[in-house]
Parts: C-alpha cells; sequence; structure tokens
C-alpha cells in the first residue's frame, strides 16, 4: 500500500481536526479496499489450484484406464493360451502305434505347466505394476492437497497479519483523533 505524508494545517493548540478526520477516513477507505482486493486474489489462487488438480487427476485417470484395458486384454491373451493347452492335453491323437504317450503326455503336462506358470507371474508383475501406479498417484495427489492447503494458509496468515495492522492504524488514528479533541475542549463543545 502506497503511504504518504499527510499534511494537516495548524490550528489553535495543534492540527485542525477535519484534517485529521478526514485522513482517518480515506485511510479505513484504503484499508477495506486493500482487503477486499487480497481476498479476491486468495479466491481466484484458490481456483485455479483446484481447477489444476483435477485437470491433473483426470488425465493420469485417462492413463490408467488405458493401461488397464491393455493390461486385460494381454491377460485374456494369456487366459486363451492356458486353455488352448489345456484342450490339447484332454484332446490327444489317436494312436498309430509308433506314439510314447507315456513321454508325450509328460512333455505336453510340462509345457501346459510352464505356460501356466508364466502367465501367472506376468499376470502377478502386471498386478504390481498397477498398484505401483496406483499408490504413485496416490501420493501425488496427497502431496497436491497438501501443497494447495499450505498455500491456502499461507495466504490466510498474510490477510490475517494486514488486517491485524490497518486494524492497529485505525485504532491509532482514533485514539490520536480522540487526543486532538481534548486539546481543543472549545472546539469539541461546538462540534
Amino acid at each position: 500500500m502506497e503511504e504518504s505524508v499527510q499534511q494537516f494545517r495548524s490550528a489553535f493548540h495543534g492540527f485542525n481536526r477535519e484534517d485529521v478526520v478526514r485522513f482517518i477516513e480515506e485511510m479505513t477507505a484504503r484499508h477495506y479496499g486493500e482487503v477486499s482486493r487480497l481476498q479476491d486474489d486468495l479466491r481466484r489462487v484458490q481456483a485455479e489450484l483446484d481447477a489444476r488438480q483435477e485437470s491433473s487427476l483426470l488425465t493420469e485417470n485417462e492413463t490408467l484406464k488405458g493401461e488397464k484395458a491393455g493390461l486385460e486384454a494381454k491377460n485374456a491373451e494369456l487366459q486363451a493360451q492356458v486353455e488352448a493347452l489345456e484342450a490339447r492335453l484332454t484332446d490327444p491323437e489317436p494312436p498309430d502305434g509308433s506314439t510314447d504317450w507315456t513321454s508325450e503326455e509328460l512333455a505336453a503336462y510340462r509345457r501346459a505347466e510352464s505356460v501356466e506358470r508364466q502367465a501367472r507371474e506376468r499376470a502377478a508383475h502386471i498386478c504390481r505394476q498397477a498398484d505401483s501406479l496406483v499408490a504413485g498417484l496416490a501420493a501425488r495427489m496427497d502431496s497436491s492437497h497438501q501443497n494447495m492447503t499450505d498455500a491456502a494458509e499461507a495466504l490466510g496468515k498474510a490477510l490475517d497479519g494486514l488486517q491485524a495492522a490497518l486494524d492497529l492504524a485505525q485504532a491509532t488514528l482514533h485514539d490520536g483523533a480522540e487526543a486532538l479533541r481534548q486539546l481543543h475542549p472549545d472546539e469539541s463543545a461546538g462540534a
């Protein structure tokens, strides 16, 4: 706020009472204007922070949805492979007399078991990745929320400090005006 040196007209036993009262009124009007402007700034900053956080969360949500769809498709593909291998195990080829079914069946069982184990490992890996992404998003959301809360509190404290300073200045000016009135008993009686 711009400070200006106020020149009061001299009066008998001090300053002109009207000049002092007018000065106090001007300072009060400036004070309320500044408080109003700062409150508007606070509301504007809060709205901007809310909009940024919402936009960021929507973008991350869309990204995670895309990743989830890809992981679900890969899981379905692996499930189809497992089912195809299980079908081959239950429907063996007709014997031609030269096939060793025991070793063929054992080899097929091992292949199916290996594919199933790989599918479970991939599914577990995909789940861990999804959990990690969700945990990271939650941490970022918590951090953004804390940053917004801290900024709003700091701005509120600054406004409170300004309000207290302006209230003190106004009280001092009122005390000065009262002291001036007491110095001029003849004007107080006439006013």
